[in-house]
This record gives C-alpha cells, structure tokens and sequence, in this order.
C-alpha cells in the first residue's frame, strides 16, 4: 500500500512517510495510489470483533508497513474511552421501526460532541506513532471552528504537540472564544492552564479557508523548521488519516447491522449525509471502489447551494453570494475534499485534477468538462433545503419519536425523504449524526418550542431547557468559562508573516 500527490504520480510513499509530511510539500494532498479491496470472507472475520479490533485490521489494509504493536498502540490511543462521554465511542440504532425503510443513525460521544472528535483522535494517534525523541510538532486546524474545538479538547499543556488554530475572523466572538478555551482548560484538568492562541484572518472567505493548506507548500518555511527539530502536522480534512477514520467508523456501523440482522450480507444499502466539506462524499465513494455495496450516495446541501450546484451542474464560483442559514458548515465547498474527489472520480488523473484546481484559483470558478461532470452526477445524488423545511423536519421527527435531530440530521433526512418518493427501490439507509443538536441552540428552540417560549431568553437558560425537555445532555463545547485565548487578527498578508516568525520562535 503506498500514496501518492493527487497532483504528482513519481513519489511514492509509505503510511509512515505520508503521516511525517502530512501535506505534500510540493503540492497537492495525499491520497492511496491504489485502494484495498474488501471481501465477504474479511467482512465475516470483522464481525465478531470488537470496534478497536476490527479498526486493527482496517488500518493494516491501509498501512501494512506498521508492526501490529504500533497499529494496536493508535487503536488505544485514539479510542481511548476517557476522550469520550460513554464507554460506546459510536452507537448504530434504527430511527423507526415502523418505517418501510429503516434508517440506521451513528453516533459518537467525543468532548465537543462532534464528529471531528473522533477524526483528530484517530489523527493524532497516528501521528504519535512518529514522533521522534526532541521533535517538537505543531499540529495545524484551520477548516472550522468545530475543527477548532475538537483541537482544543484534545491538547494538554504538556503534550509533546501544540495546537496551531487559525479560523476567519468573522466566525468568532467573545462567547465562542470563551468555549475554546474553555475545552481547553477541562480537557488539561491542570490549575493554571495555559491561554491558547488563536489566529484569526481578516479576507475573503475562499482565501481564508486555503491559508491554511498554502502553509504546507511554503517550503522555505518547512526546511527552516527542519533545521530546527520542528514539524508541522494537520488534522481535519488536510490529513488522509481523517478520511480513514470516517472509513472505519462507517464500516463498523455497517457490521454492527449485519450483526443485527438489520441488513443482509451483500444487501445494497444508501449512504445518505449532510455535504459539510466533501469528506462523507469521498469517504462513502471510496468504501464503495473497495467493494462494499453502498448503492447510493446521497448529499444534502442548504439553500446556499453551492455543493448542490456543483454536484449537479459541475459548475462552482468561488465569488457567491451566502444567506444566513441553520447549517453554516453546508455553506460553501472546502477544497481540500474537492481535490481529493476529483482525483477519483477522474480516475487518478493527476494532470486533470491540478488544471481544475489551477483554475479554479486563476478565474475563481470550476466549469466541469462533460464526461467529469456525468461521472459526479452518476455517483451521487444531491439536494438542498431551506432553514424553515430544515426547522418543521426537526419539528416533525420529533413529535413523533421524541428523538432530537441537529440541523444538520434534519436538512439530510428532507432530502432523503425527496429522493425516496421518486424511487422506485427503496434501500436501507445509514445517516451519520455530525454533532449534537444542542450546538445549534436556537435552531433546536424554535423546532420545538412554542414560538413565545424562547423569546428574550438568555443563551444558557434556553440551552438548559432543552436539554431538559429533549434528556440530551448538554455538550461541553457548548459551554464557556471566563478565560480566553490569546487572539491575533491581521489580514492574510501580515497573517502569513506573523505565523511563520511565530512557528520559528515556538
């Protein structure tokens, strides 16, 4: 098993040598040359396995190199039940049994209540496997403040890493800066925890969110921090090992209903989820290039449109105009992920793959060729909805389950709904739950509450009632203390200067 530049075939890695440089200095993100494939005969040896067993041997697949020590060491390191709120790090249910096609729902307990929880663990696990005596590592999140969060929650003062968190500035204030720290400060447990420090970039979003990226291609910057025992490092969508987990993870869940006999071996099965950055898109299209019978992939955008747009058009403008939504991580494509599926769905053409992204940056827009865009609306279906379609969704479920849906949950069961009337066959369906409906307190209120019950309420009183009325617990990332974070705010330019002396002087 080896991986490679999605922009560059000659240079070929091993597990080990893609995690030591985590972003190709040279351009372009790392990808599996070739994937593994899976067959009945290793699915019916995972079955029986525990979770950490059966990710044991899903990352042999994807790093035969490592010894079996080490791949047992990330699998406690990663799935270590203190990092989460239940001994279950994830649990597959069926949403209504009295539905004619069940819809299977996963969930993870992490500290930020978010998926990404478990996506840095695992990242960080992986990295740790590398680590060398007097290295120093600076481990970069930049796609969200989730991302963020889920940083925060997992960094200790004395941890041989230190987080490097870099957001837009529009996306911050004064409470959000205090829940930062505030993860920061439960997770390290110590009396005199450290301020964080947060970069916050003034620019136009697009700009932004590649800055971070753009930091691994400056190589200048990387060899000077060489010279001086220092490596930089990502988490989120920058790094493979973030897909990877969301591989194992929706693997698992599918076992555990085979286990159940809620689906049946061989059984077509759909993979409905929310588009967020592309990475549920690329995760399930890859599961299904190694074998597994996921029949449909189908994403659900906001009334942004803009994955809607390109998923069906082949078209995206970087340059859109952007309404105020209930699911802002829908709002627009993240990059990296696009990248990373056009290098599939082009059938590894790196040429391609590096003329779109060259273009995209050059005239600020992506018009697909034809046959790549027949090839992207053949492998997934995609829809969007509104705030208020999203709210009555909320609304509706849960009238009639009790079950409390994030937004996110909701907007991707409206277009589920959509594409199931028009369907003549309808499939078993897996929905991953993203993150805590307690995160999107006022989305949750208004689906739930008499209009007039969350008027004028304060942001803790509203989060305490729901949490009453719905029994789910209330998130610790949506919980703040009255420390917060070093800020640092300048416009990308100066940013781009700052961080680099910063980087150097750690």
């Amino acid at each position: 098993m080896q991986y490679q530049s999605t922009i560059q075939a000659n240079r070929k890695y091993t597990f080990s040598q893609m995690l030591r440089e985590s972003v190709p200095m040279h351009g372009g993100l790392f990808v599996p040359c070739k994937l593994p494939q899976i067959n009945q005969d290793f699915l019916d040896q995972l079955k029986p396995l525990s979770f950490q067993a059966r990710a044991a041997r899903i990352i042999q697949l994807f790093a035969p190199e490592l010894p079996e020590m080490q791949i047992n060491q990330i699998c406690q390191t990663a799935f270590n039940v203190t990092h989460f709120q239940s001994e279950l790090l994830y649990e597959v249910k069926m949403l209504n049994p009295y539905l004619t096609n069940p819809i299977f729902l996963f969930v993870e307990r992490g500290p930020t209540s978010c998926y990404m929880d478990l996506t840095h663990a695992f990242s960080l696990a992986c990295l740790q496997t590398i680590f060398e005596e007097d290295e120093k590592w600076l481990v970069v999140a930049g796609e969200s403040l989730q991302s963020i969060k889920s940083l925060a929650a997992l960094h200790l003062d004395d941890s041989v890493w230190k987080p490097v968190l870099i957001t837009d500035s529009k996306a911050i204030n004064n409470y959000i800066l205090k829940e930062i720290q505030h993860l920061h400060n439960v997770a390290d447990q110590s009396q005199d925890c450290l301020p964080l420090k947060l970069y916050t970039v003034n620019g136009r979003v697009q700009d932004i969110e590649y800055f971070t990226q753009n930091l691994f291609y400056q190589e200048k910057l990387r060899l000077e921090l060489k010279e001086q025992n220092k490596f930089l490092a990502a988490v989120g969508s920058l790094s493979f090992t973030h897909h990877l987990v969301l591989i194992i993870v929706l693997l698992s869940a599918y076992l555990d209903l085979l286990n159940q006999e809620l689906i049946s071996d061989s059984e077509d099965f759909s993979l409905a989820f929310p588009n967020m950055n592309l990475d549920f898109l690329y995760a399930g299209y890859l599961l299904q290039k190694m074998g597994l019978p996921v029949s449909n992939l189908i994403a659900a955008s906001n009334n942004n449109r803009a994955i809607d747009d390109f998923l069906r058009q082949g078209k995206y403008k970087l340059k859109r105009r952007f309404s105020r939504t209930g699911t802002p991580a829908l709002d627009q494509i993240y990059l990296p992920n696009l990248e990373r599926v056009l290098f599939e769905i082009t059938e590894n053409d790196c040429q391609t793959t590096y003329q779109i992204m060259t273009d995209l940056f050059k005239f600020e827009q992506i018009n697909l060729a034809p046959e790549i865009k027949q090839k992207i609306s053949n492998l997934v279906q995609s829809g969007y909805a509104n705030n208020n379609q999203t709210v009555e969704q909320i609304r509706n479920w849960y009238l009639k389950t009790d079950y409390l849906f994030d937004p996110y949950t909701a907007l991707t069961l409206t277009i589920f709904e959509r594409f199931e009337q028009n369907s003549s066959k309808a499939n078993k369906t897996i929905v991953p739950v993203i993150e805590s409906p307690l995160l999107s307190v006022q989305v949750s209120a208004e689906a739930i509450f008499e209009q007039n019950k969350n008027i004028k309420k304060n942001y803790n009183n509203l989060l305490e009632e729901l949490s009453e009325e719905s029994g789910v617990e209330i998130p610790l990332a949506a919980l703040s203390g009255e420390q917060k974070p070093e800020v640092i705010n300048l416009d990308i330019e100066q940013m781009n200067k700052q961080i680099q002396v910063d980087l150097l002087g750690e």
